[in-house]
């Protein structure tokens, strides 16, 4: 149900009569027959020998009609009940009463709405049966709904009192009824009105008429509440004068060189603010279109109620009429609601502006001692931090400033945030003192009324103070600098601490940070941070204070139950000063500091495992039938040795890592790039050629700085212990292939990701991850076909006994086995392996060769085969290999391969979307050196390497207890098809064959295995179903 609007009334059923009533007593020119609801003038009787002009319409409209009876402009008007037409027998009672005795002869003026037209349509025929020399016209000038197929014509609007000027200036003049009624046709052709509403109008006594959302406007709304053309969203003053005037000027066909009289119509609810913002927008627009404005006026001539809107009315002047159509507008009237003044029209002989007084430029010396360019990019980072803060708190400022004062606080400083970042670019950063007293203009000027004065003479006095100093600026000297301002604005202002005013945060916090004798940025945060702790106990307090300074001091302290508004903007531009200097070092520092307590942990977890390597020197009793003591302590050695390998690298990474960090590195990487990209002959700002670069240089130093490393593990690591098979020339030509490779399908994918952010707007985090998931699932289906064999060879299962059991273990569980290849792995390596890939009815299964105890390539010399004979056969036999297989096909059959596929896309869609929210957060960039660059890459490269590196910690250790999981599951399946035995056989002899050192510490093994340990998988292997 809806609330009932507040009205300034007695009883609803009275209000017309007695408003009515109002004006006659504020203007005795007229006069009342308040019956009959009509009023006139006074001077009437002595004009009988000119013609009479009569309307009216229902009330709600004022000052239509009432307001234009005078001298000039209509004879009588006469009121209906509020938005209805007058009933016919007052109207005739009007026409008689200006008609009866006047030979000129009475022309009735008729709003175009179906009420009036049939009462005054009666009212008029009843009179001309009486003998009455009367004639009415309808009229009607709107144009929003031209395109409509009505019957009933155009709707009468505000642009009627141009009928009401120029036929009433006609008739003092002494025209004739007929000349008056071919002039008024005229006006009528080249009259058009257009209008907006924000806001339903409400009857006395009753709710709103209608609903408009709050940011919602309607074009063309009737003045009766009736339907626009169509509802929009709010806009700007500009924006919406524009609609306006499109639609007038292809009404009236207007087009540069045309001259105009313009009515910009106040339908009641809008403010003065508005209505004259609004009449100086549509005299620029029409300016800008070539269009004379001969005249404009602006005022409420036609309201509706209280409604929020306008109307635009404009009168196309032909050269033919000018002179005479301006001079009945300019005619003097005695009419009291008409507008126009000597004011309005422009002087026959233009004269100069009057020009501003000469004063003294307010000129900004440079003054004071001077900071470095760091300084002065932090000064400009904390400006544009406080900007930001007085925006985003623009509607909680104004909404607190609501309850005790004229509730602008907010929109007060948002000017001031406004005003620095348009001269963001000029303030002197250089010379804090300098600096202040820009800001103290710019306080004055674009913020204004006493929260200018105060901040502007707060800034003043702190930069006087800054002037003197000598020394180099620290937070000392801020220190002394905001203490000054403060106390010399106290002097003035007359406040004092406990008034409830902002000096209640400011003074708290200047004191506690005063009490810091700081001289680095460190100290100087923890001064910061006690001040704003400080400034928001102050601000609290003024929940419970009277104010005894500003508006609020003469306001019921009942209404005042929350902070004051100043108070709590002093803690707004402090935290937001705290916050940017403590967030670029919070992430700088956190990365560093996250990073090195994982270095440590990972040492820890494997010194705790190396510890079990060189302790664990007999076989424990468990594993004595299952692993005799040589290969126990080659698994032993190997285990060792890879230890120590591990420990060294990890030692070296982060240090790499570390020193990446300190020296900005990707600051030099990605301006690198800029030179490669400029030596090519393209410009350095094409970010996507850029980032392909800086991938790039990136992959070659992370090649060339892991290569000691891979050839140290290749050629000593793994063939000291009978694993590597590789030859220098084959391990080259491997690493190059790889590289190319790598750059070949990593550089037009990083390039593409960086154009999906550029253009995909809010939500391109969506169209990342939507193109990633499709670029991996395409890598996976091509990647066994077109990449896998640049490597090693993949050769088929030749047809035997393996093939036949293999086929045959695939069809009893639905396996949709579509190829099965061997991959010639032992040119590589000794380490053995298996695995199946593929989508939907294309799955292969992949066996290593060094799995496969007697199979020999078909294409092998004999040298080989004899190579092979001689040494140790390894790999299972054709049972143990149908059970790694089962295996296998167990996380197929159990959806693990699925379930890790989802749990990797919604992984990836957690980190774009943080990506989304963070890859324009500056402080992320500050902390990596990129003081004036957001580069795409390296904000995603940060994101992933440095930023989510407790999120992946986390991931991984939760992925790894998933895939162990998995394994045991994988175990139980092959186990339920009757390959346990075989099952456990081949677990056995692939730890040994790969040297698998069976003793885990127990930490170690849960942070690091993806599989469980050799004798875990064995004792659940053991457990009965």
């Amino acid at each position: 149900m809806e609330k009932m609007s507040k009205k300034l009334i007695n009883l609803p059923e009275n209000c017309v009569d007695e408003m009515l009533d109002g004006l006659v007593r504020a203007h005795p020119g007229l006069c009342l027959h308040a019956d009959n609801r009509v009023v006139l003038t006074k001077q009437w009787a002595d004009s009988k020998n000119r013609v009479a002009l009569l309307s009216g319409g229902g009330s709600g409209h004022e000052p239509f009609a009432g307001g234009f009876v005078g001298t000039g402009m209509l004879s009588a008007a006469v009121a209906g009940s509020v938005f209805a037409s007058p009933p016919p027998r007052n109207i005739l009672h009007a026409i008689r009463c200006v008609a009866q005795g006047n030979e000129a002869g009475t022309l009735v003026f008729i709003p175009n709405y179906t009420g009036d037209c049939l009462n005054f349509g009666l009212a008029v025929e009843w009179a001309k049966s009486e003998g009455l020399k009367v004639e009415s016209i309808v009229l009607g000038e709107d144009c929003a709904l031209l395109w409509q197929d009505r019957s009933v014509g155009r709707r009468g609007m505000c642009g009627m009192v141009f009928i009401f000027k120029i036929a009433g200036a006609m008739a003092e003049k002494g025209k004739s009824l007929t000349d008056i009624a071919q002039t008024v046709r005229m006006v009528m052709k080249v009259l058009a009105t257009y209008g907006v509403s924000l806001s339903a109008c409400s009857l006395p006594g009753s709710g709103p008429l209608f609903k408009i959302g709050p940011d919602e406007m309607e074009l063309g709304l009737g003045v009766h509440g009736e339907a626009g053309i169509k509802r929009v969203k709010m806009c700007t003053a500009a924006e919406t004068v524009k609609i306006i005037l499109e639609a007038i000027t292809g009404t009236l066909k207007l087009k540069s060189e045309d001259e105009i009289v313009v009515f910009v119509n106040n339908l009641g609810g809008t403010s003065q603010l508005e209505q004259w913002l609004i009449t100086g927008e549509v005299h620029k627009q029409f300016t800008a279109l070539g269009i004379a404005v001969l005249r404009i006026y602006a005022a409420c001539i036609m309201t509706s109620l209280d409604m929020a809107g306008v109307q635009v009315s404009t009168l196309k002047v032909s050269r033919v009429h000018k002179e005479d159509w301006l001079n009945y507008l300019d005619a003097e009237t005695k009419a009291c609601a008409w507008f126009g003044s000597p004011m309005s029209i422009p002087p026959a002989n233009p004269v100069k502006d009057i020009p501003h007084p000469e004063g003294v430029p307010v000129e900004f010396e440079l003054k004071g001692p001077a900071i470095s360019e760091a300084g002065c990019k932090i000064l400009r980072r904390c400006l544009k931090a406080v900007a930001s803060s007085f925006i985003s708190n623009e509607s909680q400022l104004n909404a607190l400033d609501s309850a005790c004062g004229d509730g602008d606080t907010g929109t007060t400083l948002r000017r001031m945030a406004d005003g620095i970042l348009l001269q963001l670019g000029i303030l002197v950063m250089s010379r804090p003192s300098t600096l202040l007293k820009q800001l103290s203009s710019i306080a004055e000027t674009a913020m204004g009324g006493t929260s200018g004065a105060l901040y502007s003479l707060m800034l003043t006095m702190a930069g006087m103070a800054l002037e003197v100093e000598v020394e180099a600026v620290t937070a000392r000297t801020w220190a002394t600098a905001l203490m000054a301002g403060t106390n010399g604005t106290l002097h003035y202002s007359q406040a004092k601490l406990g008034d409830r005013s902002m000096f209640d945060a400011l003074l708290p916090a200047c004191m506690k940070f005063d009490c810091y004798k700081l001289l680095t940025i460190e100290d100087g945060l923890i001064g910061l941070e006690a001040a704003v702790v400080a400034a928001e106990e102050g601000c609290q307090k003024t929940r419970y204070m009277k104010a005894r300074v500003g508006r609020a001091a003469y306001v019921d302290t009942t209404h005042v139950t929350d902070v004051d508004a100043g108070a709590y903007a002093v803690t707004v531009w402090l935290k937001a000063i705290l916050k940017m200097l403590s967030e670029e070092n919070c992430i700088f520092y956190g990365v560093l500091s996250f990073l090195i307590i994982e270095y440590f942990w990972e040492l820890y977890v494997s010194i705790r495992q190396h510890k079990v390597y060189q302790q664990a020197v007999k076989v424990p009793e468990e594993l004595r039938d299952i692993i005799n003591e040589e290969t126990y302590n080659k698994a032993r050695v190997y285990g060792l040795d890879s230890s120590s390998f591990s420990i060294v690298k990890e030692l070296f990474n982060i240090a790499i890592t570390v020193g990446f960090i300190l020296l900005k590195g990707f600051v030099y990487f990605w301006n690198f790039a800029g030179v490669i990209v400029s030596a090519s002959g393209y410009d350095t700002n094409n970010e996507i050629l850029r980032s392909a670069a800086l991938m790039l240089t990136m992959n070659i130093f992370n090649t060339l700085v892991g290569l000691p490393f891979s050839v140290y593990r290749t050629f000593v690591l793994e063939q000291k212990h009978g694993f590597n098979k590789e030859t220098i020339g084959f391990f080259i030509k491997d690493r190059l292939k790889l590289f190319l490779i790598t750059q070949i399908i990593t550089l037009p994918l990083i390039s593409a990701a960086v154009y999906i952010v550029k253009i995909g707007g809010d939500y391109f985090f969506v169209y990342l991850w939507l193109f990633t998931m499709v670029v991996t699932f395409i890598f996976l289906t091509i990647y066994p076909n077109c990449i896998a064999p640049l490597f090693d060879k993949y050769t088929p299962l030749p047809d035997g006994e393996l093939r036949t059991h293999i086929e045959e273990l695939a069809a009893s569980i639905d396996f949709p086995l579509y190829k099965l290849y061997v991959v010639e792995g032992s040119k590589r390596s000794t380490h053995s392996n298996a695995y199946f890939y593929g989508f939907f009815k294309n799955k292969r299964i992949v066996l290593f060769d060094t799995l496969l105890k007697d199979y020999v390539p078909e294409n092998d010399t004999k040298s080989d085969t004899k190579d092979v004979a001689n040494s140790e056969k390894k790999g299972c036999d054709n049972a143990e290999v149908l059970a790694v297989l089962a295996h296998e096909l167990g996380h197929w059959k159990l959806n693990h391969v699925l379930k890790n596929i989802v749990i990797m896309q919604m992984n990836l869609f957690l980190i774009f979307l943080v990506f989304g929210m963070l890859f324009q957060y500056e402080a992320m960039y500050l902390a990596f050196g990129f003081q004036h660059e957001k580069p795409v890459l390296v904000g995603l490269l940060v994101l992933l390497q440095f930023i989510f590196s407790p999120y992946n910690a986390v991931l991984n250790f939760l992925m790894t207890i998933l895939s162990r999981r998995f394994e045991f599951q994988a175990d139980a399946f092959a186990k339920k098809l009757g390959r346990s035995i075989f099952l456990r056989q081949a677990l056995i002899k692939l730890n040994k064959d790969n040297l698998g050192f069976p003793v885990y510490d127990w930490v170690y093994s849960m942070w690091h295995h993806s599989h469980p340990p050799l004798l875990e998988r064995l004792k659940a292997l053991d457990k009965t179903d």
